[in-house]
């Protein structure tokens, strides 16, 4: 009976005389109801020496309560039980493949040997480990019949894998629903809150995601499993100095409580939010050999690396794809693309994630509302992710020659079959490393010409990314950071500022001027704020007097973050008393209105901006930036240039104080123009949509010309 008591729901205990047990049976219900603490203390209390079955059984149970402290000896039991097991041998398999799914390494395990999963046919436990290692090698079809084949009633497990599957197959709701009953069923199972709140956070649920981590903080504490979702919660919020904190606490467990392959990736993540971005180029050798086995971090790095212009950028990419390269999964995908004869018009997808409140969905608008009708190509936005109520596909469909094709499937592979299956000549990478990133399908091929472009800063380190594509602005002449495609260089600005009217800034006139001693500001995000940002702002403020900066940079509801960055201030000598501090606004429009409260926008170094220059000068303020080696470091660079106003961009530091002092020299007559910034826009090639897409479609025809004939 012990052994059926593992899988049971708590309420089937209530009926249960406890004095009417023997060992092993309490021991096993102190298990199920969360108790693994005094199920310790009870079994290694016992003897069960005398009896072979019973010591069988001890081991077994050990084994359970070893999963949830030291997988090390659990794994060492379990190969021992392997060897000697015979009553139990069933039990001594399930935990075999639990191991393997904790470990996320299933190369011992057979993927049909009857003598294997058929050892006891039909135990539901040991369908669901299977039916769950099908999930993970995205066999989703395999672990969907398993799961049919199980019979009522479902076991917990049973239910939390239904709701993993409905998840990756994008059926939020129903996935949300059934943890939603598992959970006032079992509130005292902490790995089913972590992820029913994981599924909330996944169906972005405003209503229920909040309530949801307060009962299970409330219940349990603020136990790592729970911290993870704290730490997200609070980055969505735009509190990442309480997410930090949440990541420090989480840290603070030790590794005997916790396996969780998320813990470095929170403190990362939540650094580089409160402004701390550069201190990721000198992570030590023993973190990087923390996350060498999570694959999650080590995407990430790519990004954060290159944000800061590492030298270790290069190294981090050939990591990653070296990754890619021995997963059996994606090579699977890897299939040679057929390449038809040079024709035209070509058939140009262009792939992202992000069709929703982002930059490059609000960049490709304007593109295509301004140059649609004149392409002599076809393009296909393909979308690869539903953002539901948040998404922007019905702007895009007012564009009557442009495609849509829909991509947005929880099974990766079916992603690569329907991209290959619209037979393009040209695919455009719009993500790069950033979240909900493609690499897997781009790794794979899905065109004969394939192009990193727009949404990402930094070489994509593939070896089947062909061209970079970007101008003389981005990229000087030699190169200076490591890349692996050919680089492209169009001879215009590589973006074009012309909002399309399905956006606020098409209708919002440019903003008066404040009052008072000059108003500098950034509106970049704090992970942009960088040390030496920080020193030479504040040497500014000190040579122009009555000089403000305007930052906005975090949520009027985390003072915390604020705190910080008032003492990374200090530290680099910027009075924060001369600070104006903006709220995030509600709303776009009224983030546009704010660039009323600044004369002059400085750029941040070495990550500079681009959206937010574009916007600044749209609304009547100029930018001046400081001129870098890298991509990342020269966005800014670009945009002036292709608004005409080379002058602004320094190339040292001092010449980034001299322009700065210069336009609060001339502070009557730059608050009497601000118009003038708009015309600069609109009257150079970065307010010129249709001559990009022009430009970009000659670039795809010559890029792809080239790739067929190698």
């Amino acid at each position: 009976m012990w052994h059926d008591f593992l899988f049971y729901w708590p309420d089937q205990f209530e009926s249960l005389v406890l004095l009417d047990l023997c060992l092993f049976d309490r021991v096993a219900i102190l298990l199920r109801s969360q108790r693994f603490l005094d199920a310790q203390n009870l079994l290694l209390a016992s003897d069960t020496n005398n009896n072979p079955d019973d010591s069988e059984a001890f081991r077994i149970l050990l084994c359970f309560i070893y999963f949830n402290s030291n997988l090390n000896s659990a794994s060492k039991l379990i190969e021992e039980l392997l060897s000697t097991a015979s009553k139990y041998r069933y039990l001594v398999y399930f935990l075999k493949v639990q191991l393997s799914l904790k470990q996320l390494t299933f190369s011992d395990l057979p993927a049909s040997d009857s003598n294997f999963w058929g050892i006891l046919p039909n135990w539901q436990p040991l369908v669901v480990s299977h039916a769950a290692i099908s999930l993970i090698r995205g066999d989703l079809t395999n672990c969907e019949s398993l799961l049919n084949s199980i019979c009522e009633p479902h076991s917990l497990e049973a239910i939390r894998l239904q709701a993993a599957l409905y998840l990756k197959k994008r059926s939020f709701q129903a996935a949300v629903d059934s943890l939603s009953i598992a959970v006032q069923r079992f509130p005292q199972h902490i790995e089913l809150h972590a992820q029913y709140i994981n599924t909330l956070l996944e169906a972005r649920s405003q209503t229920q995601t909040i309530p949801a981590l307060r009962q299970a903080l409330t219940l349990h504490g603020e136990h790592p499993r729970l911290l993870a979702s704290v730490c997200t919660v609070k980055l969505l919020q735009r509190q990442p100095s309480l997410a930090r904190r949440a990541a420090f606490v989480q840290r603070l467990w030790p590794d005997v409580a916790i396996q969780d392959n998320g813990r470095l990736s929170n403190v990362l993540v939540t650094y580089e939010q409160t402004g701390h971005s550069d201190w990721l180029a000198y992570l030590s050798a023993s973190a990087l050999d923390v996350a060498s086995s999570q694959l999650s971090i080590q995407e990430n790095l790519c990004l954060q690396f290159a944000s800061v212009e590492s030298v270790l950028s290069a190294k981090q990419l050939q990591k990653v794809v070296d990754i890619y390269q021995r997963n059996p999964i994606a090579t699977s995908w890897q299939q040679p693309i057929n390449k038809p004869p040079v024709s035209s018009p070509l058939r140009i997808g262009w792939i992202s994630g992000d069709i929703c409140q982002h930059p490059v969905a609000r960049f490709l608008l304007g593109f295509f509302e301004a140059g649609s009708l004149q392409s002599s190509h076809q393009h296909i936005l393909v979308n690869l992710k539903d953002h539901a109520s948040e998404s922007y596909l019905d702007r895009f469909c007012s564009y009557p020659n442009l495609m849509h094709l829909n991509a947005s499937f929880p099974d990766a592979s079916q992603q690569v079959r329907v991209i290959r299956d619209a037979h393009l000549d040209v695919a455009i990478d719009l993500s790069g490393w950033t979240g909900g990133h493609f690499m897997r399908g781009f790794m794979a091929r899905l065109a004969p010409l394939q192009v990193n472009y727009l949404g990402y800063f930094a070489s994509t380190g593939l070896p089947t990314m062909d061209a970079w594509i970007g101008d003389d602005g981005l990229f000087p002449t030699p190169m200076q950071e490591w890349h692996s495609e050919t680089i492209h260089r169009l001879p215009r600005c590589f973006i074009a500022w012309q909002p399309s009217q399905h956006l606020d800034e098409a209708h919002e006139p440019v903003t008066h001027s404040p009052t008072g001693g000059i108003r500098f500001g950034c509106f970049n995000h704090n992970r942009k704020l960088s040390d030496a940002v920080l020193r030479l702002w504040g040497e500014l403020l000190r040579s122009v007097p009555d000089s403000n900066l305007v930052l906005k940079a975090n949520a009027a509801s985390d003072p915390h973050t604020q705190l910080l960055l008032v003492r990374r201030m200090r530290r680099a000598g910027l009075d924060p008393e001369r600070v104006i501090w903006l709220p995030l606004a509600p709303s776009h429009r009224e983030h546009l209105q704010q660039y009323a409260q600044v004369d002059v926008a400085l750029d941040s170094f070495p990550n500079g901006g681009c959206t937010t220059t574009c916007e600044a000068l749209w609304m009547g303020v100029p930018v001046i930036t400081l001129t870098g080696t890298h991509y990342v470091s020269r966005m800014s660079t670009a945009v002036l240039r292709g608004a005409g106003l080379p002058h602004l961009c320094a190339k040292t530091p001092q010449q980034y104080l001299d322009l700065a002092r210069e336009q609060a020299m001339g502070l009557s007559e730059l608050r009497s123009n601000r118009d003038r910034w708009r015309n600069y826009v609109t009257k150079n090639p970065l307010g010129d949509a249709a001559d990009l897409i022009k430009h970009l479609e000659h670039a795809f025809v010559m890029l792809h010309i080239r790739a067929l004939a190698q």
